[in-house]
């Protein structure tokens, strides 16, 4: 990897510093045990006490950087931070933080990024390293996967800030630029990643207006009092990420653009919908093939016959050569499924998250496939977007100049957070002993019999008291369960994918004694699943994963809501022979369960330390780790031709006239 890869934009002081920092722990102790000797000193203090502390502690941390300090500033200030921090909490929520929240929030306001297991309290040690940024008084940015999770934080945790004497807001997809300023304002402002990434575009956008408005017109402008369109954001200063693997890794491949479409139907709709209906005409292998990355390649007999359709080929309306409407379908047609890749809701295509199983509104496809699978689904056909900006979410985040975070899973990618973003990974250790049991894998020859084991298993734990989460990796493997539990009449919760305080509801309440809920990904992320006292006098939660991820992180992410805390709980993976992770990526296990199965030797339903049995989901870890590997390659190969096109791009700025050869 090229040396302009692996540094860091502007980021001081230096990710080696850092680590050194985050690991000594005498240090950090000590800080604890000082902050919390500041904290019971402001007790019985009046709330002004903890203000003014707060704008000498303001004035101190800049007075040492604008020395230059870089962390020397941050950490002369730590045991009075948490200090305040600590009463704000005390009188604002009646809570006592643990030590391993504090050291948590010590990693953060050093630079570091937090691995905190499930359940172990994260969103209360992200308050410490918002203060700590937010007395720079440039602004801090506390990005969240979704606009839920934003509004609930920041609803939660205001109160706190109030009493610190720092000002908070939200900030929403839908604000106008006036609503936005004033949130932005604010020295800590809560909103999704996305939210802040095109917030940011459009404010380059406006920058870009501006600096191409000839300098008398701007003039006459300001004289005659015309307002300009502001920016939004006072600029990239600080940024705490919550969720840092999602964010920064899982979600980092898909870049962030800036875009409008007119309204009404697309000029090429026709197009769409001829294509849809001639590939019934087309066969695969002899005129087109199936390629690797959801890719589909026309053979030389299928591109002579996509053009034997002169009335197609020659159309007016044609914004693209009539074989790239063909591919468009036949990718529509044969690598694209409804509850998977994604769902209809109000007429309309809505993308699914691989990772997560979230839903998004306001995501589409480019290149015609989004268009291709509305004429698929027989709705209206849209305008494809145009990009009026673009910025690619490793290059985002990377701009900040103080930027952390915290996971519950940053296991296997430690290396990747401190290459790309500068920010070395602690891990935290548990409060309490874990007391989750993983049961022995359970083994199907296809999904049918694996959703019939599922649910039987499902049963038999609820019927003892216990509640179960039922894992999914898709919206229609979560209807696929739901049905069978409607056939055998057993009461149950289904979510979504769209994170809303109603989800975030049921998720809630899947703690209760014998309840069973089905939700996919999500439900490992956000919201806790507190035990009731008979779930938990029972054996407490139960998770069920239907298949294994491709990436070992979400399948961590959702065995831990089970037993958080020192709760009791338990969890098994589920697998299929025809799994498309085994399908796709280890096919010869695939192969392995139905030698298996043809012995009579596959779906006990025991629970026999079968040493096979753990030999095979060792094999299937194996898989994941080297797609987790690929995964990097692929994101350091886009951060290295993000960063190659950046330079072009500023030499031609340079050098409008020079001829590059390419």
């Amino acid at each position: 990897m090229n040396h302009d890869t692996t540094e860091t934009l502007n980021r001081t002081p230096s990710a080696r510093r850092i680590a050194r920092e985050i690991s000594d722990y005498r240090m950090i102790a000590s800080h604890i045990r000082n902050g919390r000797a500041v904290s019971e000193r402001l007790r019985d203090e009046p709330v002004e006490s903890l203000h003014a502390l707060t704008s000498q502690l303001k004035q101190r941390i800049r007075i040492q950087e604008n020395d230059d300090a870089g962390v020397s500033a941050t950490r002369d200030v730590l045991s009075n931070a948490i200090g305040v921090v600590d009463e704000a909490i005390h009188r604002a929520l009646s809570i006592e933080l643990f030590d391993v929240q504090w050291h948590a929030g010590i990693v953060m306001s050093l630079g570091g990024i937090a691995e905190m297991q499930t359940g172990e309290g994260k969103t209360l040690a992200g308050v410490l390293p918002t203060y700590v940024n937010a007395l720079r008084g440039k602004g801090v940015h506390v990005a969240t996967p979704n606009a839920y999770l934003a509004r609930r934080d920041y609803e939660q945790l205001k109160p706190v800030f109030d009493f610190c004497g720092i000002t908070t807001a939200v900030v929403e997809d839908e604000f106008d630029e006036a609503d936005a300023n004033t949130a932005y304002a604010c020295d800590v402002t809560y909103g999704s990643a996305h939210t802040f990434g095109f917030d940011f575009l459009k404010d380059q956008l406006v920058m870009r207006q501006s600096a191409s408005q000839p300098m008398g017109e701007r003039f006459l402008n300001n004289v005659r009092g015309t307002r300009i369109q502001q920016t939004r954001q006072r600029g990239l200063a600080s940024a705490i990420v919550d969720e840092a693997d999602d964010l920064l890794l899982d979600d980092a491949v898909s870049p962030l653009i800036l875009s409008g479409s007119p309204s009404g139907e697309a000029a090429d709709a026709a197009l769409h919908r001829m294509a849809f209906a001639f590939i019934d005409e087309l066969s695969e292998s002899v005129h087109f093939v199936l390629s690797s990355g959801n890719r589909i390649e026309l053979t030389d007999d299928g591109f002579k016959t996509v053009y034997e359709h002169t009335d197609a080929s020659t159309h007016p309306r044609l914004l693209r050569p009539w074989h790239e409407y063909v591919c468009a379908a036949l990718r529509a047609a044969y690598r694209y499924r409804r509850d998977v890749h994604y769902v209809l809701r109000d007429d309309e295509i809505q993308l699914i998250d691989g990772s997560t199983g979230r839903v998004f509104a306001d995501r589409t496809w480019s290149g015609g496939l989004h268009q291709a699978v509305q004429a698929r689904e027989g709705l209206e056909i849209t305008n494809e977007s145009v990009a009026l900006g673009r910025i690619t979410k490793q290059r985002f985040f990377r701009s900040y100049r103080y930027l952390t975070g915290m996971t519950g899973t940053a296991d296997q990618c430690q290396r990747e957070l401190e290459q790309v973003y500068g920010t070395p990974v602690a891990k935290i250790a548990l409060r309490n002993p874990s007391k989750r049991e993983v049961f022995p894998p359970r083994f199907a020859m296809n999904q049918d019999d694996k959703y019939e084991a599922v649910v039987n298993e499902a049963f038999c734990i609820a019927e003892t008291g216990r509640p179960v989460l039922i894992g999914t990796l898709s919206v229609s493997e979560s209807h696929a369960i739901a049905d069978l539990l409607r056939e055998y009449g057993r009461p149950f919760d289904l979510l979504n994918g769209v994170q809303d305080a109603d989800e975030a509801a049921v998720v809630s309440a899947a703690g209760r004694g014998g309840a069973i809920t089905v939700a996919t990904n999500l439900a490992g992320r956000g919201t806790d699943i507190k035990l009731d006292e008979l779930a938990r006098a029972s054996g407490g939660l139960h998770v069920i994963v239907t298949q294994m991820h491709s990436l070992a992180r979400v399948d961590r992410q959702l065995i831990g809501r089970a037993a958080r805390c020192g709760d009791p709980g338990s969890c098994r993976f589920f697998v299929a022979a025809d799994d498309p992770l085994l399908l796709q990526h280890a096919p010869w296990i695939s192969r392995h369960l139905l030698r298996r199965d043809l012995d009579g030797d596959l779906g006990r339903r025991d629970d026999t330390n079968n040493p096979g049995d753990h030999r095979l989901i060792t094999q299937i870890e194996t898989v994941q780790r080297r797609i987790q590997r690929e995964a990097t390659s692929r994101r350091l190969q886009t951060l290295q031709n993000d960063s190659r096109e950046q330079q072009l791009l500023s030499r031609s700025a340079i050098r409008p006239n020079a001829c590059w050869a390419m």
